[in-house]
């Protein structure tokens, strides 16, 4: 059996699992909670995997080794785990449910690792467990705080979703080949784009947080966007980000990806704004 078939697996049963809770509610803050549950399991892999390397993923869609860990880190991070977390808070699910879940992954975990499709480094199933119980904790509390109207919970909700939509659209460049940052950070050039990869998406995400849900002001996300692309023609003028592909293509890419993280960010802002007036 290829080793990516038991990662489809788990995306095809996730995405179920999101589709039938989004035609549940019928409220488009679900997908609000999915997304900045997805964040901060982002922020979370970002320093164990990306920096402390603690496991490896092993999915085999690519030859490139770092690469591949990515995307099956992106398994996790976008689907199966911040699908569950969605669940359970969403419907307020009780302790009993939280315990099995987490047990859930450390029991799929172990099978990853019978399999040979997932390898530790120096984390282990109990860690797994231990952070899911708490994780799962939190985002039940985390939402009832966030629908109660709570401005740290909301500010903060709403960094880390729109961190998930940068995440999402600033790493499809990179699995494809399209670009490569070489900040000369790391020596295996994957890891070091990875890297500055991450820290440019949480710069990025912070000025499109600010402009559009605390300052909220056009003019603002005007002066962010001329921030990024400024920041953009620099990299590349300087060496660090180097494209494979013609460059009117590459901005074209770009500029449609900002573009559904800016619609997608303007969506949930109204969303929320609309069940709290109600």
């Amino acid at each position: 059996m290829p080793n990516y078939v038991p990662y489809l697996i788990l995306i095809i049963l996730s995405t179920a699992v999101l589709v039938w809770m989004l035609a549940r509610t019928k409220q488009y803050r679900t997908f609000v909670a999915y997304l900045s549950f997805a964040g901060m399991i982002y922020i979370f892999e970002i320093v164990i995997v990306v920096v402390l390397a603690a496991y490896e993923y092993k999915p085999r869609i690519t030859p490139i080794r770092y690469l591949d860990n990515m995307i099956g880190a992106s398994v996790s991070n976008t689907f199966t785990i911040p699908t569950i977390a969605a669940l359970i808070a969403v419907f307020q699910l009780r302790f009993r449910w939280i315990a099995f879940f987490s047990l859930l992954f450390g029991g799929i975990e172990f099978c990853f690792l019978r399999l040979g499709i997932y390898e530790h480094h120096w984390w282990r199933i109990p860690y797994t467990i231990a952070s899911l119980l708490f994780y799962f904790s939190l985002t039940r509390w985390w939402i009832r705080r966030f629908y109660a109207g709570s401005r740290p919970i909301r500010a903060v909700s709403f960094f880390v979703y729109t961190l998930a939509l940068v995440y999402t659209f600033v790493f499809f460049p990179m699995l494809s080949g399209l670009r490569l940052f070489e900040p000369g950070i790391f020596k295996d050039i994957y890891r070091d784009d990875t890297f500055f990869t991450t820290l440019y998406g949480l710069m990025k995400t912070a000025l499109i947080t600010a402009s559009i849900f605390w300052l909220r002001n056009w003019r603002w996300l005007i002066a962010a966007a001329a921030v990024i692309a400024t920041s953009h023609y620099f990299l590349i003028r300087f060496g660090i980000l180097k494209v494979f592909i013609p460059l009117w293509l590459y901005v074209a890419i770009y500029s449609a990806c900002c573009c559904i993280v800016i619609g997608l960010c303007y969506l949930a802002r109204r969303s929320v704004e609309r069940q709290t007036n109600h």
